[in-house]
Order: C-alpha cells, then sequence, then structure tokens
C-alpha cells in the first residue's frame, strides 16, 4: 500500500495513453507537455511528437470573439488552475492550419506535489455542422426536406427532433446506439423515458426549453438513461426547427465523464495522501466509513495504534521511527493480498494511527495475520540488548527514566451491519473507546466492541 498513489498514477498514465479522447497535459507556465495519440492524430502531428508548445499555437491568432487566442488561452488555464475545473467552446486548428470547433475540458490534477491540467478536446465540427443547417438554412430545409434527412440519418452524433409534447419524432441510428434502442423503438416514445428521474424530465423541460425559445439555442452536458437503466453522459445542444419542433444533437462524452471523476478522486487522495506512506488521510477515510455505515455493510472498523511509539522515538530517532510506520504500513497494506480478501480499506491518519475496514467475516484471519507478521518483523528495529531484555530505558512525559516493552498494536475493531450507527464520528468515539481496552494488553490484539443495535 505504500506505493499505492504512484500505482493508481501508472493506471491513468495508461489510461491516457490509450484513451480515444484527445488527451493533453498543461503545466503552471501554460505550455502542453505531453499528450496522448488521439491528440497527435487530432492535431495530425507525428505519433512520437514530445516538444512542448501552447495552446496558442494550435489555434487561430483570435477566437470568434475578437480576443487574441494567446491572451485568452492563459486566461482560461488561469480559472482552470483556481476553480479546479473549467469547460469552454474554442477553435483549434491542425497542422494544415484548418480550423474546428471543439469543447475544451480543463481539470486540475496533482502529481508529486505539482499542478497541472489534464485537457480533452472534444471536436464539433459535426454538431456546428447540424447547427449551422439549423439556423442558416431553416427555409432551405423546408423546401428540401430529403437533404435534411439525409444529413440528419448519416451524421455521426446523435441527432433527435422532439415535438411540442416532448415526443420524440425523428431520431437517427447514433442516437439509437447512444440510447441502446431501435430506432423504431425512439420514434414516439415519450421523452421521460429517457431521463434517470421524473424530476429530471420536469427540471430539463422547466429549464431548457424556455432558454431555447429566448436565445434560439442552448447547449450544455447531461446525464440520459438508456434501455438498461445505466445513465449515459452527452454533450447536448438544442435548436428550434419550427412548428414547436426542437432538434437535439448529442455526442458520447461518458468516458470523459468518468476519467474527470476519476481524476477528482486521485486529486483528492493525492493531496489527502500521509507524505510517509502515501496512504488516504482523514478526509478520504472519513468518506469510507461514511459509506459502509449507509450501505450496512458487514464489515468491521479497525482502529490500529502503535504501543511505546513514543518512547522508541525518543531513544533511537525521528528517521528509526519513520521505517517503524512504513514497515506498520506494509503488513497492514498486505493483508488484501494474502488473505485475498474481496473487499479492504487502509487509511493513515497520522503518526502511529491507521484505520481499516475489512470483511466481518475475515475479522480472526487478519488478527492472525498481523500479530504473526507484525510482532517476529519488529524486532528487526531494535538494537540486540535491548532484544534480550524485552524493553528499553527512554524518558517518559514527565522527564522520568522508564522501562518500555517491545512495541506491538493495539487493534480496536467496531462491527457496521446492523448497529444503527448514525455517523461516522459515533464510529470514531467507540473505536477510541475500545482502544483503551486494547493498550491493556501487552502484546499486539484485537479488541472487537460487541454492543448491538
Amino acid at each position: 500500500m505504500k506505493n499505492k498513489i504512484d500505482n493508481i498514477l501508472e493506471i491513468y498514465k495508461l489510461s491516457f495513453e490509450i484513451s480515444d479522447i484527445p488527451l493533453c497535459i498543461v503545466d503552471s507556465d501554460g505550455m502542453i507537455i505531453n499528450q496522448n495519440n488521439a491528440s497527435r492524430l487530432q492535431l495530425g502531428m507525428p505519433k512520437n511528437n514530445n516538444q512542448y508548445f501552447t495552446p496558442a499555437s494550435i489555434s487561430p491568432e483570435r477566437q470568434p470573439d475578437g480576443r487574441l487566442s494567446s491572451e485568452k488561452s492563459l486566461e482560461m488555464i488561469k480559472i482552470a488552475f483556481e476553480s479546479g475545473h473549467h469547460s469552454f467552446d474554442w477553435i483549434h486548428n491542425n497542422e494544415l492550419h484548418e480550423n474546428f470547433s471543439a469543447r475544451v475540458t480543463l481539470d486540475r490534477i496533482l502529481h508529486a506535489g505539482e499542478l497541472y491540467l489534464l485537457v480533452t478536446i472534444q471536436d464539433l465540427s459535426e454538431i456546428k455542422k447540424i447547427e449551422r443547417i439549423v439556423h442558416e438554412k431553416t427555409s432551405e430545409l423546408a423546401n428540401s426536406r430529403q437533404d435534411f434527412k439525409d444529413i440528419f440519418d448519416n451524421s455521426f452524433v446523435a441527432n433527435l427532433v422532439v415535438n411540442a409534447d416532448r415526443v420524440l419524432t425523428m431520431a437517427n441510428d447514433r442516437a439509437a446506439a447512444i440510447l441502446e434502442y431501435s430506432v423504431d423503438e425512439l420514434i414516439g416514445m415519450k421523452t421521460a423515458e429517457l431521463y434517470m428521474t421524473e424530476k429530471d424530465y420536469l427540471e430539463f423541460g422547466d429549464k431548457y426549453y424556455p432558454e431555447i425559445q429566448k436565445n434560439g439555442f442552448v447547449q450544455f452536458d447531461y446525464s440520459f438513461r438508456k434501455k438498461n437503466g445505466k445513465a449515459v453522459w452527452c454533450s447536448v445542444s438544442g435548436s428550434p426547427l419550427g412548428n414547436n419542433h426542437v432538434l437535439w444533437v448529442a455526442q458520447d462524452i461518458t468516458e470523459r465523464i468518468e476519467l474527470e471523476k476519476k481524476l477528482e478522486d486521485l486529486y483528492i487522495l493525492a493531496k489527502d495522501a500521509n507524505p510517509i506512506t502515501g496512504l488516504p488521510g482523514n478526509r478520504v477515510i472519513e468518506t469510507e466509513i461514511k459509506k459502509v455505515i449507509l450501505n450496512n455493510e458487514a464489515t468491521c472498523v479497525i482502529y490500529a495504534d502503535l504501543d511505546n511509539f513514543k518512547s522508541y522515538n525518543d531513544k533511537y530517532g525521528f528517521a528509526k521511527g519513520d521505517e517503524v510506520i512504513e514497515f506498520t504500513s506494509s503488513v497492514l497494506g498486505e493483508l488484501e493480498e494474502k488473505l485475498n480478501l474481496n473487499s479492504f480499506f487502509l487509511g493513515h491518519i497520522g503518526g502511529d494511527d491507521f484505520v481499516m475496514i475489512v470483511p466481518e467475516s475475515e475479522i480472526d484471519r487478519v488478527e492472525q495475520y498481523i500479530v504473526e507478521r507484525f510482532d517476529t518483523g519488529i524486532r528487526r528495529f531494535y538494537e540486540e540488548s535491548d532484544l534480550s531484555s524485552g524493553q528499553i530505558i527512554s524518558t517518559d512525559r514527565l522527564g522520568m527514566r522508564r522501562k518500555y516493552p517491545i512495541m506491538g498494536l493495539s487493534l480496536a475493531g467496531v462491527l457496521i451491519k446492523d448497529r444503527s450507527y448514525t455517523s461516522y464520528l459515533e464510529v470514531v468515539d467507540i473505536c477510541t473507546a475500545t482502544k483503551r481496552r486494547a493498550k491493556q494488553f501487552v502484546s499486539t490484539c484485537l479488541v472487537i466492541d460487541e454492543r448491538r443495535g
């Protein structure tokens, strides 16, 4: 578990390279320092291109609002670094200097103590093409419906036409593929079936349809309901067609949204991680305990605290103390793999305090492994003379010289299922009280709180 953050980062590096979504990394100076193959392909760059460059260098001199790309790109980057997330429309160009419309999303990430931005560039060319047809050629389309239908049906983005009663009157193959219905199933369907809840359906109508009537256009990201009940995230734009019909154009961005969520989780994990062990800290620990309480899971929250650690630190020094912390983290982190646990969490509160969440059915095996592994391994951190006497002499908090036994682990367990806990703090309080009982034992042991209801 010591290298958990590094392992997660390696996974995301691989995901970065093989993703079909064009991705770039921007540093704090506003330079693009890395990009994946999808991004290189989008911009017409060689696969092995590793040169640093600015966003402005792959953009026209000015954006549609007249602002210089060089100035506006730095402003967008600044907003993303400050807020953690920023999304906006942009005009990019490729190596042939061909312009294309894009939705750019910037997500702040943390790696090795440095802040960067993960950039996703979504090509909106096809969506803009449909919008242009709707806005500029409405009268022409009225006289040439077959031309419209050909473009509508053959587009690689999802196209849907909805009437005043919010019933689908047209849908293309791409819309059917995204929503996992057939085209025939979609036509005539009440759109209420495409929302996760009735509340979503009503709020969508109250918010976006008036905006279309007022502005003639609307664009946003939204989560719809597929035929199997699962959510699909789409980048959506809507335009009026006449006769109170609306054309909705959508592109599946589920992979991008999921990647953003993973990066957000990674950012929280990395920011919260303990600097010595790399394990999740208090914020993540609280989230995980709240989760098992909410789900009433058959788990045990175990508080682990080193006995006689301060006296060891006082005699052997902080550097050796850090080695003991790393060793303890390693022993506890091995549990998931060594015992083949189907669920496991390990966090580091700070100092010599750790928190585990293990299956209730595995408590005995967990205790046995920790006792055997820790009590044997901890001996290598002592000098032979201290091991022979089974104790060390150190100064207590009152400045008195005292004898302290070889370190052990006090383990205090709280069972979660059917205990009716109402808060995270309640579990913490019971762990603290149970830990006092565990500390009455000289060697490593686990004491479980047995209260019910």
